[in-house]
């Protein structure tokens, strides 16, 4: 399966991942290229310990955020996020960037799943299952999730 992630791609990951550092007060790791999830938030507690807080997979969409009714992702994606958090303990956060706003959805807060996905790049892998989410259930990245969801 191709990579498709340009440099720009990323540095636009990077730049939400300090958003996202900056208005939940913590740290944000990324992970290895091609890892089942971008990215892990965390705080140093008073022992200088490590508390992880979500895995979080981040979205830059080139639309406002109301330009669609759902924002979709692969189901893989999202079932990654979920074994993260039974594994880890952490909230699975799904962070998206459009152009007006960053806002970030819970991972199980999924409206409905379907066959979808892109058809003009001629990649039968670009088809498969995703998961949509409500745009009106979008929270603002200023309203942090609670840290953590309880399995």
């Amino acid at each position: 399966m191709p990579v498709r992630q340009t440099d720009l791609h990323l540095a636009n990951e990077d730049h939400v991942a300090s958003e996202i550092a900056v208005a939940w007060e913590c740290h944000v790791d990324k992970l290895k290229p091609l890892s089942l999830i971008d990215r892990l938030c965390f705080r140093v507690n008073g022992n200088y310990v490590r508390e992880y807080l979500a895995a979080v997979e981040i979205k830059c969409r080139n639309c406002k955020v109301m330009a669609f009714p759902t924002f979709f992702i692969s189901e893989q994606k999202v079932k990654a996020l979920r074994v993260t958090r039974i594994l880890l303990g952490v909230s699975p956060i799904i962070v998206v960037r459009w152009t007006n706003v960053i806002g970030w959805f819970h991972a199980d807060d999924v409206a409905f799943t379907r066959a979808g996905g892109r058809e003009d790049r001629g990649d039968e892998n670009d088809v498969e299952m995703m998961c949509h989410y409500k745009i009106t259930s979008a929270k603002p990245l200023t309203k942090p999730p609670t840290f953590p969801v309880s399995v």
